[in-house]
């Protein structure tokens, strides 16, 4: 899910791209209101966890300043269909952070 209110369009295709190119399934983008203030990789199963996993690294090195959030252990566990995972783009994600060249 993606709140994109002051969120340009090129940041969330450059990371449906890489989510893509990366094996993963982007159904698409969802403008949702309220939204959130952080940015999140949330999952819904134990077994999720190497994809979050995944994709918060994959993230990281894009340059989004983002969480996880386990809900594995909620109710909202069990209106989630297997193998999904929402990634929350929140209010307070400023511009993407480039990873330092090592020299």
């Amino acid at each position: 899910h993606r709140d994109l209110h002051s969120f340009p369009t090129r940041r969330s295709s450059d990371l449906v791209s890489a989510l893509q190119g990366n094996g993963f399934d982007v159904p698409g983008i969802e403008l949702v209101n309220p939204g959130t203030q952080n940015t999140y990789v949330r999952r819904f199963s134990e077994r999720n966890q190497p994809y979050a996993d995944q994709v918060f690294q994959l993230m990281k090195n894009i340059g989004f300043d983002v969480q996880q959030q386990d809900f594995s252990k909620t109710n909202i566990r069990d209106k989630t269909p297997p193998g999904v995972l929402e990634i929350w783009i929140g209010h307070k994600q400023g511009p993407l952070k480039k990873p330092q060249a090592r020299p």
